[in-house]
């Protein structure tokens, strides 16, 4: 199976951006972060941070619907066959 990339520094800022809003408490501003930044990366450690933040702040319905939408996402970018949060790069965008 491929294996994907690093993060790369631009991610790696957001990353402590959104870390830096996490210890401030600010849970809608983090939700916010997250989809900005998978906007610009489908990368699968973006998708399982997001799932996990979701996860640890009380709201498993939320955890699942974003397992859900990375799921959505790497099917569409994965061969068959290829198990779905392992096949791609995670840096494809959708056209």
């Amino acid at each position: 199976p491929q294996t994907q990339p690093s993060l790369d520094m631009p991610e790696t800022l957001w990353k402590s951006y959104i870390d830096f809003e996490i210890e401030l408490g600010e849970v809608d501003r983090t939700r916010r972060l997250y989809r900005e930044l998978l906007e610009r990366t489908k990368h699968v450690k973006v998708w399982l941070s997001f799932a996990q933040f979701e996860s640890g702040h009380g709201d498993s319905v939320a955890a699942v619907g974003v397992y859900k939408e990375a799921e959505s996402h790497f099917k569409e970018v994965c061969h068959p066959g290829s198990k779905p949060l392992h096949c791609s790069t995670g840096t494809h965008k959708r056209a």
